[in-house]
């Protein structure tokens, strides 16, 4: 397995960046009363720069779990990998990024796509465990792909933000799960980003915040939930509706220790 990996640069000038809390409604207000204090990535997923690396994901093995191709994964080398967490290992001198788990009684190392074996670890192999995944950066639609070939080393970089365009907001509800945007996952978004069909977007509809895919039905702009216990919600004048950010990215907590 080719995998990217590049150690993480701590900033000591770190932009922080407004927090919004998930409201009753399932989104925030954008009233300040509703803020948590700001935020810098750095400071959201527990970048040290000593423990942490981060890996680029090059194939689909774990997209089962919602790590997919193209993810940006911070992981940390200082934490003591338990059954369950997914891991950087090193097997017979090749990496490989796998859920550490048990089979018949023996540590195995497995991916979650089907028609993949899974890696038994044996005494005769040499098997080193150097990393444990903490947080997965879930690329959506509207992300800007970087332009140049020099790795970036903080998170800022990677997911582009701006100091004036960007604001976090924390996910609740279920309406997006098969965008891979899950309960308490953090949104990246983008007041700056056009919104484009196919982007999921934040949106104002009769008052309220709502985040959902941006699409058609019958030719109508129409707010898709990614969940079928969801209504679509078609966007209507009366309404009063605004496209109010693109997300970009997703952050999801991998371990809860």
């Amino acid at each position: 397995m080719s995998l990217r990996v590049f150690p993480i640069k701590n900033s000591t000038h770190a932009t922080r960046y407004r927090v919004f809390p998930a409201a009753a409604c399932g989104w925030p207000s954008p009233a300040l009363d509703y803020e948590e204090p700001p935020l810098s990535l750095d400071e959201l997923v527990g970048v040290d720069a000593t423990a942490t690396c981060l890996l680029w994901v090059t194939d689909d093995a774990l997209a089962p779990s919602g790590i997919c191709r193209d993810d940006v994964l911070v992981a940390d080398m200082a934490i003591q990998p338990q059954p369950g967490d997914i891991v950087l290992a090193l097997l017979d001198g090749e990496h490989y990024l796998r859920r550490l788990t048990a089979r018949n009684q023996a540590p195995a190392l497995i991916a979650e796509l089907p028609g993949i074996s899974p890696l038994m670890i044996g005494d005769e192999q040499t098997v080193e465990i150097t990393a444990v995944v903490t947080w997965n950066l879930h690329r959506q639609p509207g992300a800007v792909t970087s332009t140049t070939s020099a790795p970036p080393k903080r998170l800022d970089q990677i997911v582009k933000m701006g100091e004036c365009s960007t604001f976090l907001v924390r996910a609740r509800g279920e309406s997006m799960l098969g965008a891979g945007i899950r309960p308490g996952d953090v949104l990246v978004v983008d007041r700056d980003c056009e919104p484009r069909l196919g982007h999921v977007v934040v949106a104002i509809v009769g008052g309220e915040f709502t985040v959902k895919r941006l699409g058609t039905d019958h030719g109508q702009l129409t707010l898709i939930a990614e969940n079928p216990s969801f209504s679509a919600i078609p966007l209507q004048a009366n309404d009063d509706p605004e496209l109010w950010g693109v997300v970009t990215w997703c952050l999801q907590k991998r371990i809860q220790r």
